[in-house]
């Protein structure tokens, strides 16, 4: 059965947490359902499953059963909603005397409660990096056995598989009470798109929700959204203070993801309309990664809301309180790793064996692809690690120096001595502030500036032109420049 039910206010009651009238009546409207599914994507990044699941929204409602409740939360189309008017559940609803019923109708399908994103594509990027999933594999199906759990599954859906994978977890439901944990062995008949994850969160899936949702509803002005925003700026900013004191890749690893989740956030918050992104950083969007392109304009976005002092209004800050630029330094450094390690980086592995394209972005088994930097005491550095089936790329700083190394022997194709130094020094300078930003207390604008300036010099050297015959050349296919 599908329900519209995108309302900030459902969710927020949900992870509150609290007893309260709002929390018992959004609850009693879920009752009926023990196993929920909704859907993540972009669309603008992909249009034509938007218009699948806008056109069949109807025939899904029907095939997938009494037990199951799917939706759509980003941004849904108002006359989905409007389709609400002529079923059995609305029509119940909003008969219904009570008040705490009336409540229940007007929440859950009331189109002015529902979240409107003045960007799609960053609500759905801001959405998958807080539910930890990778952007790659968008649009998604996220399924839970209640929003106030921790524990869900996501399964990479499409327009040509979505109708077939809700009709299954219609069935499932309908079939099944066992929890999740129980039932992993059951979801290959879901995983139609050979890509799917299970995930734990530190809290709720309502929580991690809402606290997404809010920055599009603070842009209404609506208090209890903006004091969330609040709440989630705060301790974000605070967690990534905390982990900048720890050591380990691993920790490195969810400052980056903190930092992109944070900028996701706040570039919703920005009202203004941006000049194009050439004035920013001019690297044309066909030479990136989705994702890439994505932590890109999102940057760009955060930037302006910084620097034109939009954020102060919505977030005071104490007379003297230092902005912190760190969020922004992080992601323009991701921007440049990403690249690098789908082109130069894929060069070094095709020079210690990895058979291209057909191991392109993942690990190759059985073959030891290391490197040891010519540096005193340098380790070696191990350009075919994997987990799961996915290639684990070395830091920033691993990556530089394999390359450093390897370029010695030769440089490779299309690339002049002059060029390739150019990338070197940059490199450098990009590793330095990223690293500055995951271990100093506060990175000031000058900081972001530099990385910026990094990110344009390359671009104006055509350094991802290079990148992109790159990784053209090493997926196997046809190059795009």
């Amino acid at each position: 059965m599908g329900m519209p039910i995108s309302s900030y206010a459902v969710l927020s009651a949900l992870a509150d947490g609290r007893d309260s009238y709002e929390m018992e009546t959004a609850q009693r409207a879920l009752r009926p359902f023990n196993l929920f599914a909704f859907i993540v994507h972009d669309p603008e990044a992909h249009p034509r499953f938007h218009g699948v699941l806008a056109r069949q929204f109807d025939r899904l409602d029907f095939v997938t059963g009494h037990r199951l409740l799917f939706f759509a939360l980003v941004d849904p189309p108002v006359r989905w909603l409007d389709h609400g008017n002529g079923r059995d559940y609305y029509k119940l609803l909003a008969r219904s005397g009570e008040a705490d019923a009336s409540w229940e109708a007007g929440e859950l399908l009331n189109p002015k409660h529902a979240p409107v994103s003045a960007d799609k594509s960053i609500t759905a990027f801001s959405l998958a990096n807080a539910l930890r999933i990778p952007t790659d594999d968008l649009p998604c199906i996220v399924v839970t056995q209640g929003f106030q759990l921790n524990r869900f599954v996501w399964f990479r859906t499409s327009h040509d598989h979505v109708e077939e994978q809700l009709i299954r977890l219609g069935y499932f439901a309908e079939r099944s009470d066992r929890p999740m944990s129980e039932v992993s062995q059951d979801w290959s008949e879901i995983d139609l798109c050979s890509s799917y994850g299970e995930e734990s969160l530190s809290n709720s899936l309502a929580k991690a929700l809402s606290d997404a949702l809010s920055f599009i509803v603070a842009r209404t002005g609506w208090r209890k959204a903006l004091n969330q925003a609040r709440d989630t700026i705060a301790r974000l900013y605070a967690t990534i203070d905390r982990l900048k004191t720890a050591s380990g890749e691993v920790m490195s690893e969810e400052v980056d993801r903190l930092c992109i989740c944070l900028v996701s956030f706040l570039a919703q918050l920005n009202k203004q309309e941006l000049p194009s992104l050439d004035e920013f950083i001019a690297i044309r969007r066909e030479l990136l990664e989705a994702d890439s392109f994505q932590i890109l304009r999102t940057a760009h976005k955060v930037f302006d809301l910084l620097v034109s002092h939009q954020l102060n209004e919505l977030v005071p800050r104490a007379e003297g309180e230092l902005l912190d630029f760190t969020p922004g330094v992080i992601c323009l450094a991701k921007v440049f790793e990403k690249e690098a390690n789908l082109s130069v980086v894929h060069w070094a592995r095709r020079e210690l064996g990895v058979s291209l394209p057909q191991y392109f972005n993942k690990p190759q088994p059985g073959l030891i692809a290391t490197v040891t930097p010519s540096m005193p005491g340098g380790r070696k550095i191990d350009l075919n690690m994997g987990c799961r089936g996915k290639w684990l790329p070395p830091g920033i700083g691993q990556s530089e120096l394999a390359c450093q190394k390897l370029s010695s022997a030769r440089l490779p194709t299309d690339w002049a001595p002059t060029n390739w130094h150019l990338l070197l020094s940059l490199w450098k300078k990009v590793r330095e502030k990223r690293n500055e930003a995951a271990h100093s207390e506060l990175m000031d604008e000058a900081s972001l500036l530099e990385v910026k300036l990094a990110l344009q010099q390359m671009a104006d050297d055509r350094v991802f032109e290079r990148f992109c015959r790159m990784k053209q050349e090493y997926r196997g296919a046809a190059s795009a420049v």
